[in-house]
Order: structure tokens, then sequence, then C-alpha cells
């Protein structure tokens, strides 16, 4: 079901630059294992985004 749903993510194997077969073993994990893991993602991401954000206001502010 979900290789059907994501064969638009299908030319990114080619494209990318990661280890033959990465992007397919990525959306092959079970949800299960692969969710939790994107939410950390999401988390460490968005708090370093907002942390630069912060900076660069105190830098304008300054």
């Amino acid at each position: 079901m979900m290789r059907g749903a994501l064969v638009i993510f299908g030319w990114l194997s080619a494209a990318a630059v990661m280890p033959d077969g990465f992007v397919r073993r990525l959306f092959g994990l079970p949800a299960l294992v692969y969710f939790p893991v994107r939410v950390v993602m999401s988390i460490g991401i968005g708090s370093r985004a907002l942390d630069v954000a912060a900076r660069m206001k105190t830098a304008q502010a300054a």
C-alpha cells in the first residue's frame, strides 16, 4: 500500500546521492519504526530552526 502511494518518490532513488537502495529501504520500513524516527527528527530540526531564528532576532535588535 505504501509503495503504491509513494510512486512519485521513485525518482529519488536515482537522483539522490545516497547508498544504493537507501530510499527504497527508508520508505519500506514499517510505520511503527519510521514515524517515531520522523517525529524525533522533526523535533530536532524544528528546535534548531527556532534557535537560529531567535539568534537572528537578537542580532538584528543589537
